[in-house]
């Protein structure tokens, strides 16, 4: 029983010792203990990786002067790994000393992150812009399926490829711009998109249409009205949907590509709501409403002048008709509200005679 219970005790203190974070002192030197470039002691990475990421590096060293050490573990604890790897970095003295071309992969498992620390000599070759597409593209995704080895190889490799070739760093590092570009295309497209539909929501709770506060005193008729599910499949769905389809098919230029697609979309829809505004003038002309129509068309005019400017082709010669329309319905024969009979539009100097003193003054 007594050397059952020391056993245990032992097992104990040995999975304590062996789960305790690494510190920059307990982490193994590879080119120290066997001239190699892998530390790996909690095993994360398989055997034929380490052969192979140490063959790479070898070669790597050989050609280009430039030292690269791998280091993976299981914790570092509450460490900062930036504060972590630079201290390793130093401590090991990675890379010439007049070069200073060094560089510390340092994968850390419980944090899931991996750090790609270079020497000032190698910043040129391996900006933090491509540090950041290697992981990304070629680190990562094996990282998440539990394949550490294959990860960190796939991505030195092209770490090898670019510091032999650095035109190849450019390359990445225009594509990884490209990327951020297209990121932040998409996160302003979901933002507006997001806005949009906060504010159909507030018309929504206010009357149940977009135009239903504002449509009887800017003299908006029933059927230019939009109701509430066509304005959010217009407004909002409509152009989220586009986007999520170019980020699906990925084109080469996928910001050119989508808005082109999306200033063709709203020159549409803007096609449409301009189709329906002069049917609602037609009708009301030939209803004999040539005030209600006048007033419609004057209180669309600001409307389609900001449509001009976004979309001038072709809503700058709309707009220009809007305003040509609009001095046609001024001047547009009407007939008599009580005897139907056509009216005649008097001069100025005819009018005067049915107006008083204070009334032509005016």
């Amino acid at each position: 029983m007594l050397m059952r219970a020391f056993l245990l005790s032992l097992l104990i203190v040995w999975a304590s010792a062996s789960a305790a974070p690494a510190t920059v002192e307990s982490v193994p030197n590879p080119r120290e203990n066997s001239g190699r470039y892998v530390s790996d002691p909690d095993n994360l990475i398989n055997a034929d990786a380490t052969v192979e990421i140490n063959r790479l590096l070898a070669s790597l060293e050989d050609n280009t002067g430039a030292q690269v050490a791998v280091v993976a573990v299981d914790s570092i604890g509450n460490a900062d790994i930036f504060t972590f790897a630079q201290a390793l970095f130093e401590r090991w003295g990675i890379g010439d000393q007049k070069r200073d071309d060094g560089l510390l992969v340092l994968l850390v498992k419980d944090q899931n992150t991996i750090r790609m620390h270079t020497g000032y000599g190698l910043e040129g070759s391996l900006p933090d812009v491509v540090c950041k597409r290697i992981q990304h593209d070629y680190m990562v995704p094996a990282f998440k399926e539990g394949r550490y080895g294959e990860g960190l190889l796939s991505g030195l490799n092209v770490v090898a490829s670019v510091l032999t070739d650095p035109a190849k760093a450019q390359a990445i590092a225009t594509v990884s711009r490209a990327e951020d570009n297209w990121f932040g295309f998409k996160l302003f497209s979901s933002g507006l998109g997001l806005i949009v539909l906060f504010i159909v929501l507030i018309f929504k709770v206010i009357g149940g249409s977009f135009y239903a506060v504002t449509a009887r005193r800017r003299g908006i008729p029933i059927s230019m009205h939009w109701r509430f599910t066509p304005w959010l499949m217009t407004f909002a769905t409509g152009p989220l949907l586009i986007v999520a389809i170019i980020e699906l098919i990925r084109p080469p230029s996928p910001i050119i590509v989508s808005s082109i697609a999306l200033y063709s979309y709203f020159l549409l829809v803007a096609g449409f709501q301009a189709w329906r505004l002069h049917g609602a003038i037609s009708h009301m002309l030939q209803e004999g409403e040539n005030f209600k129509s006048y007033t419609l068309t004057s209180s669309q005019q600001s409307f389609w002048f900001w449509i001009a400017l976004l979309f001038p082709v072709p809503f700058l010669a709309h707009y220009i008709f809007l305003r040509y329309r609009k001095a046609f319905i001024r001047k547009y024969p009407r007939n008599c509200a009580e005897c139907k009979a056509p009216m005649r539009r008097l001069s100025e100097e005819e009018e005067d005679t049915y107006l008083t003193k204070a009334q032509q003054m005016e």
